[in-house]
């Protein structure tokens, strides 16, 4: 038999791997009948040797019986082994539905433990539906509550609107019945500011009252020094803020401490301011332009909006606007 010799001649990787794979299988063909040649002759060898011999069926009787016994052996020993995979196939599958039975109990414990927490959620969104109840009927009563006081505030500031009014009534009613005795009373009349008020005090004051309250003070400095009436109800209206009862309290509070000196016109919300004290006169616009310029310099539209309230005042005191 020939047997071929491999081409070693350079080709490229995949042809030179591809012939390799076809030698190799030729190979394997070549040895698996030669292999069967062999057993054959071997067969008829050993036919041809032990024929003639006594007792060969005997032998042949005593192999076959020798073989079945190892084949046996065998089985028995493949049984062990089988059996002893299957008992740790077993064991593992024990162990996994024990596994298994407490993932199950667990689970169950979730579940459990997600109903109760859906319980409390539940209960959670009651109490807050009630707390939101509640705070919408405390927002009703607290509405009623600031309306209330709005109305209040408002009888308040006509109350103080009519203390001069009665204040002046009851000046007259006094001086006549003075004269009805045949004597001379002897009343305080309104002269200039006496109490001498230090710088830090017209600004706390200055600082303490509102802004509406600032321009009705910068409105007494004009009419003192333009020898106008002050009239607040002419003021309210120029600047839009329909607060003259209001004011008329605070010009006569100012009059009662001393800031300044001014005389209640009758039948009206007016005063004749004669006087007023001096460090007044020189702080209030400046601290008015400063207080607005620092608080709105991020609002344009407040600031123009005070500004022009201002200028609104000065506006109904042309004398001063000339000079």
């Amino acid at each position: 038999m020939e047997i071929p010799i491999p081409d070693t001649s350079p080709q490229p990787m995949q042809a030179k791997n591809t012939s390799l794979c076809i030698e190799h299988e030729k190979l394997k063909l070549h040895f698996s009948y030669l292999v069967i040649i062999l057993v054959f002759a071997m067969i008829l060898l050993a036919t041809g040797q032990f024929t003639p011999k006594e007792k060969f069926t005997e032998y042949l009787s005593n192999a076959a019986t020798l073989v079945s016994v190892v084949l046996g052996l065998v089985a028995i020993f493949y049984s062990f082994v089988s059996n002893d995979s299957l008992s740790k196939s077993l064991g593992s599958i024990s162990n996994v539905s024990e596994q298994i039975a407490k993932t199950r109990e667990q689970i169950s414990i979730y579940v459990d433990r997600t109903a109760e927490t859906g319980q409390i959620a539940e209960s959670g969104a009651k109490l807050l539906n009630s707390a939101s109840v509640e705070m919408k009927h405390s927002l009703s009563t607290l509405t009623e509550a600031m309306e209330a006081i709005r109305t209040q505030t408002g009888e308040f500031s006509s109350i103080v609107g009519e203390i001069p009014v009665k204040l002046e009534k009851l000046e007259t009613t006094f001086l006549d019945a003075a004269k009805s005795f045949g004597e001379k009373p002897k009343v305080k009349t309104n002269q200039a500011p006496n109490i001498i008020l230090s710088d830090p005090v017209i600004e706390k004051f200055l600082a303490t009252s509102s802004l509406s309250s600032n321009l009705i003070t910068i409105a007494c400095v004009l009419a003192a020094k333009a020898n106008q009436d002050l009239e607040l109800d002419k003021i309210c209206d120029k600047i839009n803020m329909p607060i003259s009862d209001l004011m008329t309290g605070y010009v006569a509070a100012m009059n009662a401490v001393g800031l300044i000196s001014a005389k209640y016109i009758s039948g009206t919300r007016s005063f004749k301011v004669t006087e007023i004290n001096k460090r007044l006169t020189e702080n209030a616009e400046s601290y008015y332009e400063k207080y607005i310029n620092d608080t709105f310099k991020d609002d344009t539209e407040k600031l123009e909006l005070w500004k022009k309230r201002l200028t609104a005042i000065k506006e109904l005191f042309p004398t001063l606007l000339t000079k």
